[in-house]
C-alpha cells in the first residue's frame, strides 16, 4: 500500500532526474536516414500494453493506476503521408470510463505519461484527460523538462475525494508531483454504477506505424482502490489489448513488471 494515499502531495517546480531545455520550434528534424511513415496507414491509435476492465474484489471499481517507467525515446517517422499533429510517441498510465457508457470507445479517461512529439528532441512528462465522449482531450506537455534517457520516475493517476471543493477529482502525478487535476469527479461523470467499473490501462502509443514505440519497462505496477482510495500489488487479470501490429512488442507480466519494444516493420497483427 503506498504511503500517500488519502494526503496532499506537494508540489514541487523541478524533479530531479531531469534537466531544463528551452521549448522546442515545430519544424521537420534533421534526420541521418528519413523514416517513412508507412504511406496507406493512415493514423488511428496503436498501443502496446495491457488494460484491465475488472471491479474490485473490496467492491466497487479501480479508481487509479500507478507504475514506474524508463523515460526512453524513440524515434518519429517523418517521411510520407503524415499529420505532425499526430505524430508521436507516448507511454502512459491510465483509467478511463467503462466501454459500455454512451460512446463506447469515445469515453473520458485520465492519463499521466511521457510524450515525444514530431521535432521534438526528447521525450516530456505529460498529462492529458477527456471528461467523455463529448469532450476534447485537454494535454499538457511540460516542454521545459527534457527527460534523460535510462532515469526512472513513477508515474501514476489516483482519485482523490477532497479535490473539486469535495466532489472529488483525479491527480496526473509524477513522483511526489502533481501535475494536473481533473476538474470533474469520475464518479458523476462516468457513473460506474451505471455502465460498470472504470478500465486500467498500461499503455505505449503511437499514431503511425512507421514511429517506434519506446524501449521501456512497467515496474512496480499497482492499482488504486475504491474501498479506502487504497493502492495496492495486487493486479486484476491483465489482458493484451490485441490486435496491435507485431511490430510493437510485449512481455508478459510477471511480478508487476512488463517490457514493452518495437522491432520490425510488420503490420501484421498476433491476433
Amino acid at each position: 500500500m503506498k504511503r500517500w494515499c488519502g494526503v496532499l502531495l506537494a508540489t514541487l517546480t523541478l524533479l530531479t532526474s531531469v534537466s531544463l531545455t528551452s521549448a522546442v520550434t515545430f519544424a521537420k528534424p534533421a534526420s541521418a536516414s528519413p523514416i517513412d511513415c508507412m504511406d496507406g496507414n493512415a493514423y488511428y491509435s496503436r498501443f502496446d500494453g495491457y488494460y484491465s476492465s475488472a471491479g474490485s474484489p473490496t467492491g466497487g471499481t479501480y479508481e487509479g493506476a500507478s507504475a514506474d517507467l524508463i523515460n526512453n525515446t524513440a524515434p518519429i517517422c517523418d517521411t510520407g503521408t503524415q499529420d505532425p499533429n499526430f505524430n508521436f510517441n507516448y507511454v502512459w498510465v491510465m483509467i478511463h470510463q467503462n466501454n459500455a457508457a454512451p460512446g463506447g470507445s469515445a469515453h473520458g479517461y485520465a492519463q499521466m505519461g511521457f510524450y515525444r512529439g514530431y521535432a521534438q528532441p526528447c521525450g516530456y512528462f505529460t498529462n492529458e484527460y477527456s471528461q467523455d465522449g463529448n469532450d476534447t482531450y485537454h494535454r499538457y506537455i511540460e516542454t521545459r523538462l527534457c527527460l534523460d534517457p535510462y532515469t526512472i520516475n513513477q508515474y501514476w493517476v489516483q482519485f482523490v475525494p477532497t479535490d473539486n471543493y469535495g466532489n472529488g477529482g483525479i491527480r496526473m502525478n509524477v513522483d511526489v508531483t502533481i501535475m494536473g487535476i481533473t476538474p470533474f469527479s469520475p464518479y458523476n461523470a462516468w457513473n460506474p454504477a451505471t455502465y460498470g467499473p472504470f478500465f486500467t490501462e498500461f499503455n505505449g502509443e503511437t499514431k503511425y506505424l512507421g514511429s517506434d514505440i519506446p524501449d521501456t519497462n512497467y515496474q512496480r505496477i499497482e492499482v488504486q482502490q475504491e474501498a479506502g482510495d487504497a493502492f495496492t500489488s495486487t493486479l486484476p487479470s491483465l489482458y493484451d489489448g490485441c490486435p496491435w501490429p507485431n511490430r510493437y512488442q510485449k512481455s508478459t507480466i510477471a511480478n508487476n513488471f512488463f517490457a514493452i519494444s518495437t522491432g520490425g516493420q510488420s503490420g501484421y497483427h498476433y491476433c
